[in-house]
C-alpha cells in the first residue's frame, strides 16, 4: 500500500522457487537427506549451471524445470565459482577448500578435464577462490583459445593455456593485493576484484587497461574487524583455521567486491558493473583496441551509493534488461532484534534484524539517473525458517545472476549455512555427531534459489484492470508491442473505452476532458455498440507514425469523435468535454458541430457563447446557428419579466450573436448589439472593421459618447477625412445639444492639427470658456482663425472679472493698449504687470497714463521708484516724472 496515494503498489516481479520442480535434483535431494543447497550459479543463453553444497554441478534450462544433465565432474566440497563459455558449451568450476579446476563439456560426450593447481610450479599453497573461462573456449582447435583464468585466496591471478600435447602453461597476471574475489571474462578483456579495487586486463595485447579504485568508505567502521579477518585468510588454510570459530559473522556483511560484464551497449562498447559494499559503478570500455598500441577508451558512466538507495549495503549487481540494473541490497535495520550465535552456547550481543531487498534502478542515456526505482523485499522468500530471527545460521553468501537473452530474468540465491559447513570443516564449530548439527545442515534447501521475472505487459494490465486502475492500464498498453496485445486478446481500443466509461460512472468529468482526446486515436473499426471501437493515443512516437499514414488516420479519428459526441449528448454530459472537441486534424462534419452548438444553446447558453467565441466559423452552419440564437434572444425579450439569471443569459446570447454577425460579415448588426450592451469594445470593433459610415447618425454618436467621452472623441478625431470629416460630425454633435461632447471632439482635433478644423475655431472660443477655461488663452495664442471682436464679446458675457488675461490679450491684438492696461491695473490689480506691459509695448502714452495714476496711488509710485529701468524708459520717451 502506498502511503502517499493510498493505492496498492504494483507488484514488480513474479517470484518462484527456481529448481523446486526439477526432476532429478529432487530425487537426489531425497536420497541425500535434503542437502542439495545451491552455492554458485552461472547463466547462459542456453543452459544454467548450478553448483551445490555437495560439490555436484547440475545443468538446467532457463526455466529451471528441466534437468539437462548432471556433470560427471564433482568437487569434494561446496562449489565455489562457475563460469560458462559464450556458446554455453564449456563449464569451468572450482570448489571450496581445494585446488582443482574442473572443465566439463555440455553438448559433447567428452570426459571432463581437471587441472590441479597444486602441481603447478607457481603453486603457493593457497585455495582457489574464483574462475573465468575464455568466452571462445571450445569454439576453435587452437590451443591459444583453450584458456581459463583463476584466482587464489593469497592474491594470485593466473592464466592457464592448454598445450598441444594435453598439458598446459600458467602465467601470473597479477598478485599481491589480497584475495581474488571475482573474475569475469568478456571478449579479450578480463576483469577481477580484490581488496585494492577492480582491474581490467587485455589478454590480446597483454597489457592492463585500467584500475577502478574502490570508494573510500567501502569498508564501514563496524565491519573493519571482519575485513581484517578476511585479509588474514591469505595466510593459508592452517593459519586461518583457528580463527573461523572465534569470529562472529554479521548477517549479509559481504565485503567481497562483485562485478559482471554486460553485452555490448553499442557496437563499440562493453559495460562493466562493479558492486562494492557502499556503492555501484557502471563503466564503459571500448570493445576494440586502437591500433598497435592496444589502448581502449574507458569512462565511468555513473555511480549510485547505498545512501541514495536508502539501504544498509549493496551485495551484488546484475544487468536487468536494456535500460536498468538490478542490485541485491540489505535494507536498513528494523525495530525487531535477533540473536546470532558464535558457537553452541555463546550468544553475541543482540543485533539488528535486516531485510534483503532487490532494487531496480532505471538508466537514462548511459547515466545512473534514477528515473524509476523499484523495490521488492525478498527476505521472507529467499530465506526459509526465518533465518534472520533467533537462528544460529547466518547467510554466508548471496548471489544475483542475470539470464541473458529474451526478457530480463534474475536468479537470487543465498546459502544460509555456517562458513564451516560450506568448507566441509563442521568439526571446527560443532560436534560431527551432534543431532543439532544435522538439523541445521538441513535448513538450507534446493529452493533457496529464487527466480525473479518482471510482470509482462499483459499481466500488468490485468492487475490494473482488476483494481479499476484504468489510467495505468492504458499507459502500460501504450508501451506494449501491438502483437502481444493481439495475441492475448487485448486491444488499446477496448482499454480506452473502459477507461472512459469508468470515468463517466464515477462522474470524474474533469479527468474525462483530459483523457478523451488522448483515447480517440487508432485503426478504423465499426461501431456496433457503445462498447467497441476506440484506440488510445498516448505517445508522441505513435502519434508521428499514425499521422504519417495520412487521410485514413484522420478519418478514423473523425468517426470516433462523432461517436463519442453522440453518446455524450445522449447522456447529457457533453458540456464537460466540449473544449476538447477538435476543429482541425481532424475536422468533423458540419452536422456534428451544429448538433453540439444546438445542444449547448439549450442546456448552457453561457458555455455556448464561450464555444462560439473559440471555434472557427467555417466548421459549423453559420446561418442555421445564427437563426437559432436570434430566436432564443427573441424568446427572452418577449418574456414579461426577466430575472437576474435571464438577464445574464440574454447578455451572453447577444455577445454570441455579435460574434456570429461578425463571422458572417454583418458588422452593422454586430455593432448594434455591442451598442445595446454598452460594451466598450465597440471602439476597437469600429476601428478594426472601419465602420465609420455606420456611426454617421445622432443615435450612434450619442451611444459612443455615453459609453466613453474620451474614447469617442479619439475615435472620431482619428477617423479618415473621407469617411467622417469634422464637417459631418460637428453638426450632429450640435444637434445632440451636448456642448461638452462638441468641445472634446474639437479639442482633440485641435491637439492633433490646429489647421484641420479652422472653420470651427470661432465656436471653440466659447467652448473653451465653458468647458476648459485653463486652455482658452493657449488656444487664443495658437489660433488666428477667429474674430477678435466676437471673441471679446463672447468673453464679456461671462462678467468683467472673468477671463481678464484673455481680454488683455485680445485688446492688445486689437491695439487698444490703454484699455488693456486699465484691466491689468484695476481688474487684475497687478501693478508690476502693468509696468511690464508698458515696457513690452514701449508706448509713451502708456507711460504717461501710468505716471498719472502714480500721482494718486502710492502703490504705483513705489513700484515705479523701485524699478531701476523706469527712469530710462520715461526719459527716453520724454515722459513726465
Amino acid at each position: 500500500m502506498s502511503l502517499e496515494t493510498g493505492e496498492e503498489e504494483e507488484p514488480v516481479f513474479h517470484t518462484s522457487y527456481f529448481l523446486s520442480n526439477t526432476v532429478g535434483i529432487r530425487e537426489e535431494q531425497l536420497v541425500n537427506g535434503n542437502k542439495t543447497v545451491v552455492t554458485a550459479i552461472t547463466a547462459g543463453t542456453k543452459v544454467i549451471a548450478c553448483g551445490t553444497l555437495t560439490g555436484s554441478i547440475y545443468l538446467v534450462d532457463c526455466s529451471g524445470s528441466v534437468l539437462i544433465k548432471s556433470l560427471e565432474c564433482k568437487h569434494s566440497n561446496a562449489v565455489r565459482d562457475l563460469s560458462l563459455s559464450e556458446d554455453n558449451s564449456v563449464v569451468v568450476s572450482v570448489g571450496k577448500g581445494d585446488t582443482t579446476v574442473c572443465i566439463s563439456f555440455v553438448f559433447e560426450e567428452r570426459n571432463s578435464l581437471q587441472y590441479n593447481y597444486s602441481k603447478s610450479r607457481l603453486f603457493t599453497g593457497a585455495e582457489l577462490s574464483s574462475v573465468a573461462v575464455d568466452p571462445f573456449f571450445g569454439r576453435v582447435s587452437s590451443p591459444q583459445m583453450q584458456r581459463f583464468c583463476f584466482g587464489t585466496t593469497d592474491g594470485e591471478l593466473l592464466l592457464h593455456t592448454k598445450s598441444w600435447l594435453g598439458g598446459g602453461s600458467d602465467a601470473v597476471l597479477h598478485h599481491g593485493e589480497g584475495p581474488i574475489y571475482c573474475i569475469k571474462w568478456q571478449g579479450d578483456l578480463i576483469a577481477w576484484a580484490n581488496n585494492r579495487g577492480i582491474r581490467i586486463f587485455d589478454v590480446r595485447f597483454e597489457r592492463g587497461v585500467c584500475i577502478v579504485d574502490p570508494p573510500t568508505d567501502w569498508i564501514p567502521n563496524e565491519l573493519s574487524w571482519l575485513a581484517s579477518n578476511t585479509v588474514s585468510s591469505t595466510l593459508g588454510p592452517r593459519e586461518n583455521k583457528a580463527k573461523k570459530s572465534s569470529s562472529i559473522e554479521l548477517p549479509f556483511a559481504s565485503l567481497e567486491p562483485r562485478l559482471t560484464w554486460r553485452h555490448l551497449i553499442s557496437d563499440t562498447y562493453y559495460s562493466l558493473y562493479v558492486c562494492w559494499y557502499s556503492c555501484c559503478k557502471v563503466i564503459s570500455v571500448s570493445s576494440t583496441a586502437e591500433g598497435k598500441s592496444g589502448r581502449r577508451q574507458v569512462r565511468v558512466l555513473g555511480n549510485i551509493s547505498k545512501d541514495e538507495l536508502h539501504v544498509r549495503n549493496i551485495v551484488q549487481v546484475a544487468p536487468f534488461g536494456d535500460k536498468a540494473v538490478a542490485m541485491l541490497c540489505v535494507g536498513q535495520p528494523s525495530d525487531q532484534k535477533a540473536l546470532f550465535y558464535a558457537d553452541k552456547t555463546t550468544v553475541a550481543p543482540i543485533a539488528d534484524t535486516f531485510s534483503m531487498e532487490l532494487v531496480i534502478v532505471s538508466l537514462s542515456q548511459n547515466d545512473l539517473s534514477k528515473t524509476r526505482t523499484e523495490r521488492k523485499v525478498i527476505n521472507n522468500i529467499l530465506f526459509s525458517e526465518e533465518p534472520l530471527q533467533k537462528n544460529s545460521l547466518s547467510p554466508s553468501r548471496q548471489g544475483l545472476v542475470h539470464i541473458p537473452g529474451g526478457e530480463p530474468i534474475l536468479l537470487a540465491f543465498s546459502t544460509c549455512l555456517p562458513e564451516s559447513l560450506l568448507s566441509g570443516h563442521i568439526e571446527d564449530v560443532y560436534d560431527e555427531n551432534s543431532e543439532n548439527d544435522a538439523s541445521q545442515a538441513r535448513t538450507g534447501a534446493v529452493w533457496n534459489v529464487l527466480s525473479l521475472r518482471p510482470f509482462s505487459y499483459i499481466e500488468r494490465i490485468e492487475w490494473m484492470l482488476d483494481r479499476e486502475r484504468y489510467r495505468e492500464a492504458v499507459e502500460i498498453a501504450e508501451m506494449a508491442p501491438a502483437n502481444q496485445l493481439l495475441e492475448c486478446g487485448f486491444s488499446i481500443e477496448k482499454l480506452g473505452e473502459r477507461f472512459i466509461n469508468h470515468l463517466l460512472e464515477k462522474g470524474d468529468y474533469d479527468t474525462l476532458a483530459i483523457v478523451l482526446p488522448r483515447m480517440i486515436h487508432g485503426e478504423d473499426t465499426e461501431f456496433e455498440s457503445f462498447t467497441s471501437g476506440i484506440e488510445a493515443h498516448l505517445t508522441a512516437k505513435r502519434m508521428e507514425k499514425e499521422s504519417s499514414e495520412g487521410l485514413y488516420t484522420l478519418e478514423s479519428r473523425k468517426r470516433r469523435w462523432e461517436f463519442w459526441i453522440k453518446k455524450l449528448i445522449q447522456i447529457g454530459k457533453l458540456q464537460f468535454v466540449v473544449f476538447a472537441i477538435p476543429c482541425r486534424d481532424p475536422t468533423l462534419s458540419s452536422a456534428t458541430y451544429d448538433e453540439v452548438l444546438r445542444y449547448l444553446l439549450q442546456v448552457n447558453p453561457i458555455l455556448f457563447t464561450e464555444v462560439i467565441n473559440t471555434w472557427p466559423a467555417d466548421v459549423y452552419n453559420l446561418g442555421l446557428i445564427s437563426r437559432e440564437v436570434e430566436l432564443a434572444i427573441e424568446r427572452l425579450k418577449n418574456t414579461s419579466t426577466l430575472g437576474s439569471n435571464e438577464e445574464g443569459v440574454l447578455s451572453k446570447l447577444q455577445e454570441a450573436m455579435a460574434t456570429l454577425y461578425t463571422s458572417s460579415g454583418r458588422h452593422d448588426k454586430t455593432l448594434e448589439l455591442i451598442f445595446e450592451e454598452g460594451d466598450i469594445r465597440c471602439f476597437d470593433y469600429i476601428r478594426e472593421h472601419a465602420l465609420y459610415e455606420a456611426i454617421r447618425s445622432r443615435e450612434s454618436l450619442r451611444r459612443l459618447f455615453e459609453i466613453s467621452e474620451q474614447k469617442a472623441s479619439e475615435l472620431l478625431g482619428n477617423a479618415p477625412e473621407s469617411l467622417l470629416p469634422p464637417e459631418v460630425v460637428v453638426p450632429i454633435l450640435q444637434e445632440l445639444g451636448n456642448r461638452r461632447w462638441l468641445f472634446l471632439y474639437l479639442d482633440f482635433i485641435f491637439s492633433l492639427d490646429p489647421s484641420r478644423a479652422v472653420i470651427f475655431h470661432p465656436m471653440q472660443v466659447s467652448l473653451y470658456a465653458e468647458c476648459a477655461p485653463e486652455k482658452l488663452l493657449q488656444f487664443l495664442k495658437e489660433s488666428s482663425s477667429y474674430s477678435l471682436d466676437n471673441a471679446l464679446e463672447e468673453l464679456s458675457r461671462f462678467g468683467e472679472n472673468k477671463f481678464a488675461k484673455e481680454r488683455v490679450y485680445i485688446l492688445s491684438r486689437m491695439g487698444d493698449l490703454t484699455t488693456a492696461m486699465d484691466i491689468i491695473l484695476f481688474e487684475m490689480d497687478q501693478v508690476n504687470e502693468a509696468i511690464q506691459f508698458c515696457k513690452e509695448h514701449e508706448d509713451p502714452s502708456l507711460w504717461n497714463r501710468l505716471l498719472g495714476f502714480a500721482e494718486n496711488d502710492g502703490r504705483i509710485l513705489v513700484a515705479l521708484l523701485y524699478d531701476p529701468s523706469v527712469c530710462y524708459y520715461t526719459k527716453f520717451f520724454c515722459c513726465k516724472i
